[in-house]
């Protein structure tokens, strides 16, 4: 009974404690779904916090960029509360310690994307920071309403010319190698490479849905540049990177994207080839450096030959996968550089030379060469390929492009091969240099033996350079001074002549020690004195491995104690004690003198001269870095001003077409073989820098263009060689007519930076251009003389300085002109005024304070021959003068007049009609009928009469019949 007693009231508990276990299981399950839960939220949370943060950080920037009168004007308020309400809801979120959950639930590789994240992030914002400060900055200066895009001169707007023709000439995606739009009557075939306007044109084609518009076209062209410019920080990052670490990366990638030179050349507008080839030569660097440094870890020595042919026998490329992808993205990247720039061959040297030092270090210290060939022969021989296409273009890539890369490959073989045969036979390492320049007096001696042109193309490339014209007037081949290298490259420009020292320093230094640049590691020298050699070198290599070893060793340790100082830190006083020792320890680590200096110059070179400039007003209290760059990008690119503009567009509209499709494909004649133009083709004269302009906006054809065609000159033997500067320069009409005929030139344009002499140019902010025509003509002398006024000693131009074509054109609109008691400029019978700008420059001293306009359209006219006969008792040698007033577009008034002696009759040829043109033109010069007189005296007439002159007359030549006087 009492068996059963305790039976039943084991019975009778036995539910009671199943309940309280059921109980204390179900409080389990709802804690841990609770935590659960928690946990989970918490996760969302974070996540959808972490991609509204990227997002915003993404899309902000370009969205800004994209649209800044968006931004900055209509949403500018809602914007910049979006993002205060983002930052402020986002980021305590994501610093918070209950976020910690993301190192407990998420994937090692999604541990591994969030820890990069910051680094992403700030390198984002940096490429954001690019690209607002390159269009929001300068879109005023370049979408100026209207429709109208403004773009930088001269060859951001060569490169609209040939994006347009490109995209609405029916022939996309081929281009123009030939184009007789400029240089009449020549034409010019076109060194420009064909890649970078095939990007902007493809876009365009894209966006368009494959009908793009000229608005379409103009917007993506003028991005194009600040795009460019704003992806540079990313292989900029990586090579900093690469090279040292993320922090100089990140630092590096600050620094370009506010380089002031660089700046200026890739803003919005500027679409100009040179952003373009920093990018690609940029991103070539970055591929290079890493094909290096996989090559030469892939084994003890590198990746060999016998590891290549294996791989090839073996099919299996796995172990060299990584290596082979980075040669070709080497060689692909230096080829998209070739395609963009015919003036590659400048990186290919560079790239040799880089090479070659490579290659005698490596030998020198008894490592195996080959991981440079397998490298090197790749990246000479890929953009050969991709340029090959394009070697029957005249005028574009030549022999020296072909020879200059196979020369680089077989030299990069042959060093290679030299090096492996003189390790075998255990040759002294320094003898390679002695082998090495036995075989480049071979090279060169069969190099001029077999091509002899082509040795002289080398020899001229790389001469000294030589003083002459362009360096005066172009602004890529003008010397650097001072003044120019602070505005462009600010304070870095120091930092960079000093960094240039420590790195020769380095290099001697490292390579004394053994020190690889690519790999950052320490190896075996390859001796010196006595049997020093290859062995010696595995020797030092399996030195060098022995403490690596140790090196490692004491970083686990120190990973310990580390480990272990933070677990007594959370133990009480004693651990705050350790803790602030630790401390301690760490400031005086980084708190040494070195580290604070570099710290000290860094911030110097940043923020030079701030703060003691932060009492100067807006932008002079930045730092010089930020205040150039600011400048350069307020500014805008640099375009022409405005009433360059109307005047092409007047001449686009007024003035006959010259029968020449401007979208055409064209056919390439052989170089040195005229195009064959219509007989209604005609040519345009002015200044070889406004000839893209001409080109694009008047659509009609220049005779000389910033190419440096159609300049003219004086040959060797003093003879005239007919171009721009001879014809401005002449002081005889009859030489100038010669000039033009031949050119066969119809309209002469003209500008007040042509014709200024004196530098008022420069006190307008503009660039006077007067002394470049001399100085292409080699007639520099005697067009300025000193002169003492109330004001002190002042230039003035002189007679000779008036006499000339661009002087008579621009100043007197070919009016006759009394210089003088014994000095009379007689006016030009073949150019009259056809148009001129809205813009008053100066006012003339003299001809009734005549004003000067910026622009004017003359037209060079065979001019209508007048002739009469004189009547009565007027003896011979009469004065007979004829005038006309002339009226011109912008309603500014002169007269045009000239003198003859009678002997009963007389002649004159004149330029202007009375009658009007043959067709409808708004904005057309006017004149009044012609008065002939008899004078009596300089002012008095004895006797007068009026003659009208027709248009057909003035352009073919004719006679008119006056009354007699």
């Amino acid at each position: 009974m009492k068996r059963s007693g305790e039976g039943g009231k084991q019975k009778k508990t036995r539910p009671n404690a199943t309940l309280q276990l059921d109980r204390l299981r179900e409080s389990l399950r709802e804690s841990l779904r609770e935590s659960l839960r928690d946990r989970l939220q918490n996760k969302w949370l974070f996540y959808g916090s972490l991609i509204l943060l990227e997002s915003f950080i993404i899309f902000y920037p370009l969205v800004t960029a994209f649209s800044p009168t968006i931004f900055f004007e209509e949403g500018r308020r809602v914007s910049f509360l979006f993002f205060i309400a983002a930052g402020a809801g986002i980021l305590p979120i994501l610093i918070s310690k209950k976020s910690s959950f993301r190192l407990d639930l998420g994937s090692a590789r999604l541990r591994t994307l969030l820890e990069r994240l910051p680094v992403f992030n700030i390198l984002y914002v940096i490429f954001g920071i690019s690209l607002l400060i390159r269009t929001v900055l300068p879109y005023d200066r370049v979408f100026v309403g209207g429709g109208r895009v403004m773009f930088g001169s001269d060859d951001p707007v060569y490169h609209v010319r040939l994006v347009e023709n490109l995209l609405f000439g029916g022939h996309y995606p081929h281009r123009i190698f030939f184009d007789p739009y400029t240089l009449y009557p020549h034409g010019d075939h076109l060194h420009f490479a064909p890649l970078f306007d095939q990007i902007p044109a493809f876009f365009t084609w894209l966006l368009g849905l494959g009908a793009p518009t000229q608005e379409l076209m103009e917007t993506v062209l003028a991005y194009y540049p600040a795009v460019l410019g704003a992806l540079v920080v990313f292989p900029v990052y990586f090579i900093g990177k690469e090279l040292y670490s993320r922090a100089v990366g990140l630092v590096s990638a600050f620094l370009i994207a506010i380089l002031p030179g660089f700046l200026f050349r890739s803003i919005l507008g500027a679409a100009d080839h040179h952003v373009a080839e920093l990018l690609f030569s940029t991103v070539a660097m970055l591929f290079l450096v890493l094909a290096l440094k996989e090559a030469k870890a892939c084994g003890a020595g590198g990746v060999t030959f016998e590891q290549l042919a294996a791989a090839v026998a073996k099919r299996d490329f796995a172990s060299l996968r990584k290596v082979l992808v980075f040669i070709f993205l080497a060689g692909f990247s230096f080829g998209l550089y070739a395609l963009t720039w015919v003036g590659c061959v400048l990186f290919v040297f560079i790239v040799f030379v880089a090479l070659f030092a490579q290659f005698i270090f490596e030998h020198l210290r008894g490592n195996s060469t080959d991981y440079l060939c397998i490298v090197g022969v790749p990246v000479f021989l890929i953009p050969l390929l991709m340029i090959s296409p394009f070697l029957n273009h005249s005028g574009m890539y030549s022999s020296v492009h072909t020879a200059s890369m196979l020369i680089g490959a077989v030299v990069v073989l042959v060093l290679s091969a030299t090096s492996s045969v003189l390790a075998r036979r255990k040759v002294v390492p320094y003898a390679y240099l002695f082998v090495l320049l036995a075989e480049g007096i071979a090279i060169l001696v069969v190099l001029r033996l077999a091509t002899p042109s082509l040795y002289a193309s080398f020899a001229n490339a790389f001469g000294w350079v030589k003083y002459g014209i362009a360096m005066e007037v172009l602004g890529e081949m003008h010397p650097m001074t001072l003044d120019a290298a602070l505005r462009n490259f600010s304070t870095c420009y120091y930092y960079a002549v000093n960094v240039a020292l420590l790195c020769g320093l380095f290099a001697v230094r490292t390579t004394r020690l053994g020190f690889d640049f690519f790999s950052s590691e320490m190896e075996g020298g390859a001796g010196t004195g006595k049997g020093a050699g290859a062995g010696e070198g595995r020797a030092g290599a399996g030195a060098v491995r022995k403490n690596e070893r140790k090196v490692k060793g004491k970083q686990k340790v120190e990973e310990r104690q580390r480990q272990k100082q933070k677990a007594e830190a959370s133990k009480g006083s004693k651990g705050s004690k350790k803790s602030e020792k630790s401390v301690r320890r760490g400031l005086k680590k980084y708190g040494a003198p070195n580290r604070v200096l570099v710290v000290f110059l860094i911030i110097l070179i940043l923020f030079y001269p701030f703060p003691f400039n932060l009492t100067n007003s807006f932008p002079e209290n930045l730092p010089d870095n930020f205040k150039w760059s600011y400048y350069h990008a307020k500014s805008g690119p640099s375009v022409f001003p405005e009433d360059w503009y109307e005047s092409l567009f007047w001449m686009r509209n007024n003035t006959p077409d010259p029968g020449v499709n401007y979208y055409e494909l064209y056919e390439e004649p052989p170089r040195g073989v005229d195009y064959k133009y219509p007989e209604s083709a005609y040519g345009v004269m002015s200044w070889w820098d406004y000839g893209h302009v001409i080109t694009l906006y008047a659509h009609r054809i220049p005779n000389s263009n910033p190419f440096q065609g159609g300049i003219g000159g004086r040959n060797e033997d003093g003879s005239l060689r007919p171009g721009a500067c001879t014809f401005f320069v002449s002081r005889d009409e009859e030489e100038a007519n010669w000039i033009l005929d031949e050119l066969g030139t119809r309209y002469v344009v003209s500008d007040f930076e042509m014709a200024d002499v004196t530098g008022i140019c420069s006190r307008l902010g503009l660039t006077p251009k007067f002394s470049a025509i001399t100085a292409w003509a080699k007639d520099t002398g005697g067009y300025i003389m000193r002169v003492n006024t109330e004001k002190g000693p002042q230039i003035a131009p002189t007679a000779k300085y008036y006499s000339t074509m661009e002087a008579r054109l621009h100043l007197f609109d070919g009016t006759g002109v009394e210089l003088g008691k014994d000095l009379y400029l007689q006016p030009l019978r073949h150019y009259r005024l056809v148009h001129e700008s809205p813009s008053t420059i100066i006012s003339m001293g003299w001809q009734g304070g005549q004003e000067i306009k910026f622009v004017k359209v003359f037209e060079y006219v065979k001019g209508a021959r007048v002739e009469g006969s004189v009547e009565g008792t007027a003896p011979n040698g009469s004065v007979v003068e004829i005038s006309t007033n002339v009226t011109s577009n912008q309603g500014r008034e002169f007269v045009y007049s000239a003198r003859t002696l009678s002997n009963g009759t007389y002649s004159f040829v004149v330029p202007y009609s009375t009658e009007g043109t043959d067709f409808e033109l708004e904005g057309f010069t006017v004149a009044a009928p012609y008065k002939i007189k008899l004078m009596k005296n300089e002012t008095v007439a004895l006797r007068e009469v009026e003659q009208s002159v027709s248009e057909e007359a003035v352009l073919q030549g004719k006679t008119v019949r006056a009354p007699a006087l």
